[in-house]
């Protein structure tokens, strides 16, 4: 079997987990439905697809270079609500105690890192994804690409994902 890198759009399957699962909370009242959610997408994930590597990306900031570049960007957005802002924190220290790696930073969106990851192994390691590429992300992105013929993902192994990014990504 071939082995394959997944790339997770967190912060698209923590908005649509969060907005699609009844409210949950914690015993001290902390709202948990998206990350609940989140983990239930995780778990089918490395149940029925097994990826050999996997990587989640996040988008943390509404004020990347391109708001800076133009003030118009994603002008149209809501104010993320209090709760779920605080889910993103939860869900990310839980993947990070799963030792998933994951990607962000306030100055790029989890679609930024995902064409970078894409394009530094595009030759190395076919990849698969949950994220919808616009025109923009294309324009970097080359040799990206969506992949639904998920049965012949391998077991997925941490200590192999681990190996993987090893000095292969710089910070």
């Amino acid at each position: 079997m071939e082995d394959y890198l997944l790339l997770i759009d967190g912060s698209a399957v923590l908005c649509t987990q969060y907005y699609g699962t009844e409210p949950l909370s914690s015993p001290s009242g902390e709202p948990t439905n998206g990350v609940y959610g989140f983990m239930k997408v995780l778990s089918k994930i490395l149940k029925d697809f097994k990826p050999t590597y996997m990587a989640v990306c996040w988008d943390v900031s509404r004020n990347t270079f391109r708001k800076k570049e133009f003030e118009g960007y994603k002008a149209n957005r809501e104010e993320t609500p209090d709760p779920l802002k605080r889910q993103f924190i939860l869900c990310q220290e839980l993947l990070k105690r799963c030792e998933i790696p994951q990607f962000f930073s306030k100055d790029f969106e989890a679609d930024d890192f995902a064409g970078t990851i894409s394009k530094k192994f595009e030759n190395e390691i076919p990849i698969k994804t949950n994220f919808d590429f616009d025109k923009r992300c294309e324009q970097y992105a080359l040799g990206f690409h969506r992949d639904t013929d998920t049965p012949t993902m391998t077991k997925f192994r941490q200590e192999s994902m681990k190996e993987f990014f090893k000095n292969k990504l710089v910070n």
